[in-house]
């Protein structure tokens, strides 16, 4: 698999993430070659990371209106997440 990993792909990935060549070709053999769910797991990691750290630092108190919005992106949000997975033809890769 390494042998046949064209390099055009390994520089789609080092350019829409951090990783170095060495580190770009090991994701791509974990995934299986598919370099779309390198990126996609490389910003969900990113994604996570965010999450946790705004959580961790944000504690200013909310008011009511701002705590039902938030409730109200994070039921959209997941419930998006789980549309997604189910039905992997209703994603934007066109």
């Amino acid at each position: 698999m390494e042998n046949n990993i064209p390099a055009n792909i390994i520089d789609i990935i080092i350019s829409q993430t951090n990783y170095n060549k060495d580190t770009a070709k090991e994701e791509l053999i974990k995934c299986n070659g598919d370099h779309i769910k390198v990126i996609r797991n490389y910003l969900q990691k990113d994604i996570t990371y965010k999450k946790c750290k705004q959580h961790t630092y944000n504690k200013e108190p909310l008011t009511l209106n701002q705590e039902i919005f938030k409730q109200f992106r994070l039921k959209f949000n997941n419930q998006n997440n789980i549309v997604q997975t189910k039905d992997p033809a209703s994603s934007y890769d066109s």
